[in-house]
């Protein structure tokens, strides 16, 4: 995942470091954010989960993609620290403004300090207990 359409220079540098590991792992769609909530990097995956084109989504307020339920869970998540390994379920915002069942993983970049990248995994048609395993197993 690259800045493509956002300013090189606002891409946090903790970012450019650990996107290229983190895309590397199987069924993700990767999204990463900076400190001002501001998405700066939007993987392939991200667009065949959600539909939004890169273009689309780069340099936009991440809080586009969530309803407001989702929008608090994220604030909370992010004001108590609270990164990765916990998954919460919710239903984010396609292209064409459907809900999309997904696993979201807040994972904070400590060389950046306020920016994450948001994990996502598609949960639609998905027995839980299946899910969770093989989505544990994508992290090792």
């Amino acid at each position: 995942m690259a800045p493509s359409e956002a300013d090189p220079g606002a891409f946090p540098s903790g970012l450019v470091q650990v996107l290229p590991v983190l895309q590397t792992l199987p069924d993700l769609a990767l999204v990463a954010v900076d400190a001002e909530g501001v998405i700066r990097g939007w993987s392939a995956g991200a667009s065949a989960l959600l539909g939004h084109e890169t273009s689309a989504a780069v340099s936009r307020p991440v809080d586009f993609l969530f309803r407001e339920a989702g929008r608090d869970e994220l604030t909370a998540r992010l004001r108590e620290g609270r990164g990765a390994p916990g998954e919460w379920s919710v239903a984010l915002i396609g292209a064409q403004g459907e809900p999309i069942p997904c696993g979201v993983r807040v994972l904070p970049l400590s060389t950046s300090p306020g920016a994450f990248v948001l994990a996502l995994r598609d949960r639609r048609g998905e027995d839980a207990s299946e899910g969770q395993l093989r989505w544990s197993r994508s992290l090792l």
